[in-house]
């Protein structure tokens, strides 16, 4: 009898954090568990859950549990204090959730390492715009009553806290049942090719641990604290760079990199629109027609393209030369202008797209002259470094790159109100939209327009030099194209191949100088009939190591777009935000 009365003094003490705690734990559970219902559609919602239920729940009131317990253990030396841990982790936990399903209703992700990032090196004209973009939208009010109801919820269940009595008995013989349960599904339906039933449920737990939120956002941190170590190896890799002189490059070779720019608003790829006005009638350009970029996202894009490591290497992009590294070893004067990644003093914070690029012990070893404003306008940059040029180019050789803002959201804050051209009148074949989406498309093709104007401004700056111009963009967006979606969706899977063209798919252009002509009629040769080549940015630094003439260790000739031993059958593998996410482009 006695030994009755100790197993149940230690069953009751151990099942504190949910008798004393029910309320919490059980809206703890709930908010846990609810990222495996976002995706449901209409249909398999029940399959869905069912599914959830089993693979994720035990984790969910575990995870719940082992968070309540440190209140119980603190309660019972203070009272105060076991409830003050119990509504810090609620509170905690309902706002990772509403952060979350946020997330979720408008980039189809959860939390992740990039959200952290953003997150942590955003400044204050970033998160106007974020506000001004996401939060005073109509879709906010799913997200706001998401997390009105979450909160009645707490609100209910406290409510009902005296009307429930708990025997600590019940939750045990629920919870060995639950077990018990789940080891037999995980056995029974997981591997069914095995007979070893505990290597089959040791595979599924371990699988269905890996997905769920919990891991998720412990992964996440992991994650983001990795990338702070990758930027500081990334720094090493820039060291005794080993260059040569292959043949004669042009005198200047300009990178204008875009943002956001969609290749099914360019009119230049057979859009109805006329947002290519001046490009359109330039001589010189060559428009490639089968480029993407190697992710949807401008930081990852940008260490894709700016390291010699490419996506499907057996490098990462830290392991290897940052291409503007490579210029300045061969004695290039490399300039970068970039209209984003401008170091805020008064905000002390990097960037968070690519801001590591501040940083001194990086900036020297890539950069000869480095910008220090941010424009309203991307052509006020354009006219701030016009004015500087002749102070900062010389006659050795020159890699000059423009980081514009392009079409990034807000696209009605890209242009001056003058370049205001097209209105949401302009699209009557757009039926599906109402007006204010029509509106959002025609701000969107402004600023395609007037970033039309911004390159065509560019290129005609070294029209009269030995000079090699090359655009694109880092990514593509949706802009109301076949869904009511803009953005980029961080999830390939999520919008089908139709998203996946419009967040991947980019311009590519080339101008080559009359004078370049002229001097390098192999180098015109080879650009000129490569235009309907497969492509991928990843590999952007050998096409322009390649231009350039330059001899280097890390130098593929089969990753140059325009050489003769290009290796026009490499699959094209890009990567999303969530990295277990892969899809063969040129398959869809």
């Amino acid at each position: 009898m006695v030994k009755i009365e100790r197993i149940d003094k230690a069953v009751s003490v151990t099942m504190k954090p949910v008798t004393e705690f029910l309320p919490a734990f059980l809206f703890l559970c709930i908010c846990l568990f609810a990222p495996q219902l976002y995706g449901c559609r209409f249909g398999d919602g029940i399959v869905q859950l069912w599914k959830g239920l089993w693979n994720n729940m035990f984790l969910c009131c575990f995870t719940a549990y082992i968070l309540l317990l440190p209140g119980c253990v603190v309660g019972h030396w203070k009272k105060w204090c076991g409830y003050a841990w119990e509504w810090s982790v609620v509170l905690i936990c309902w706002f990772l959730t509403a952060v979350d399903f946020f997330l979720f209703k408008f980039f189809g992700t959860h939390v992740n390492a990039y959200i952290l990032q953003l997150m942590n090196e955003t400044n204050n004209t970033e998160t106007a715009e974020f506000f001004n973009t996401y939060v005073l939208s109509a879709k906010f009010l799913e997200v706001i009553a998401f997390a009105l109801c979450s909160a009645m919820l707490i609100a209910a269940l406290i409510a009902a806290q005296k009307k429930l009595r708990v025997n600590s008995r019940i939750p045990v013989l629920l919870g060995l049942l639950y077990l018990c349960a789940s080891v037999v599904y995980s056995a029974s339906n997981v591997k069914a090719f095995s007979l070893n039933v505990i290597e089959n449920t040791v595979y599924s737990l371990g699988r269905h641990v890996s997905k769920s939120s919990v891991f998720n956002i412990y992964n996440s941190f992991l994650q983001f604290f990795q990338e702070k170590s990758d930027f500081k190896r990334c720094f090493a890799s820039q060291e005794n760079i080993e260059t040569w002189r292959e043949y004669d490059g042009p005198d200047d070779i300009v990178v204008i990199i875009g943002e956001s720019h969609n290749k099914y608003h360019s009119s230049l790829y057979g859009y109805p629109h006329n947002t290519n006005p001046r490009l359109g009638e330039m001589k010189g350009l060559f428009v490639f027609d089968d480029v993407i970029s190697s992710v949807n996202a401008t930081s990852q894009s940008f260490r894709n393209f700016m390291s010699l490591a490419s996506l499907d290497g057996d490098s990462q992009w830290y392991e290897k030369p940052l291409f503007p590294a490579v210029f300045k070893s061969a004695g290039y004067n490399v300039n970068f202008y970039s209209n984003q990644f401008v170091y805020d003093p008064a905000q002390d914070t990097y960037d968070a797209s690519c801001g590591f690029f501040n940083h001194p012990a990086i900036q020297n070893k890539l950069f000869s002259h480095k910008n220090s404003i941010k424009y309203q306008y991307d052509g006020e940059l354009v006219d701030a470094y016009r004015k500087q040029r002749l102070g900062i180019e010389n006659a050795d050789g020159n890699l000059i790159i423009f980081h514009l803002s392009g079409q990034h959201v807000n696209a009605e804050e890209r242009y001056p109100k003058e370049w205001e051209y097209f209105q949401a009148d302009d699209y009557p074949e757009r039926t599906s939209l109402d007006e204010s989406q029509k509106q959002y498309v025609a701000h969107y093709d402004n600023a395609t327009r007037y970033n039309d104007a911004v390159v065509n401004e560019i290129m005609k700056m070294y029209a009269d030099k030995d000079a090699v111009v090359l655009y694109f963009s880092d990514h593509g967006d949706e802009v109301h194209d076949f869904r009511n979606h803009i953005g980029r969706s961080h999830d390939y899977k999520a919008g089908g191949a139709k998203s996946v063209h419009c967040q991947l798919d980019i311009p590519f252009l080339i101008y080559i100088s009359d004078l370049c002509q002229t001097r390098h009629t192999e180098l015109c040769r080879r650009i000129s009939s490569s235009v309907h080549r497969p492509f991928m940015t990843d590999d952007l630094p050998h096409l322009l190591i390649d231009i350039a003439g330059i001899g280097c260790t890390d130098y593929q000739p089969s990753r140059s777009l325009i050489s003769d031993e290009y290796n026009i059958k490499r699959k094209r593998i890009p990567r999303a935000i969530n990295p277990s996410v892969r899809v063969d482009y040129d398959t869809l």
